[in-house]
């Protein structure tokens, strides 16, 4: 392998062109898809940072005044919510859905539906799809 075929793998590119996420229910296919963005796309990357500097904030002012981030239900919430945060970034468009792409649709459609979250991220994670 020469150097310009090693530098020819670009897993940046190829996660941010995303990867068709056909869904299933029942064990049959549901009729609609979500295109997802990989974990190493500039946007997915962009989020988790600034997911990261938020805690880092909190965990910094909670410091500063002497106390520990302390777990509580608005805590949970606030964990649930970043996780629909999480996987809504990664999605960037559907089909086989009438109407135009609306995040918000697909932000209830994962509120009614937790374990599509789990689902995105993991498909967003598996670097097999993107290569």
């Amino acid at each position: 392998m020469d150097i310009k075929e090693l530098l020819s793998f670009n897993a940046v590119e190829k996660s941010e062109e995303g990867y068709w996420h056909e869904f299933q229910h029942k064990g049959k296919a549901a009729g609609f898809a979500f295109l997802v963005l990989g974990e190493h796309s500039t946007p997915v990357r962009a989020h988790l940072t600034e997911r990261a500097k938020e805690m880092t904030r909190k965990q910094a002012q909670a410091a500063q005044k002497g106390q520990e981030l302390a777990f509580s239900l608005q805590m949970l919430d606030n964990i649930q919510d970043d996780s629909i945060e999480s996987a809504l970034v990664r999605v960037v468009n559907w089909r086989g859905i009438k109407g135009e792409f609306d995040r918000e649709v697909v932000r209830q459609f994962m509120k009614q539906n937790p374990y599509v979250i789990a689902d995105i991220l993991a498909v967003s994670r598996d670097l097999g799809n993107f290569t």
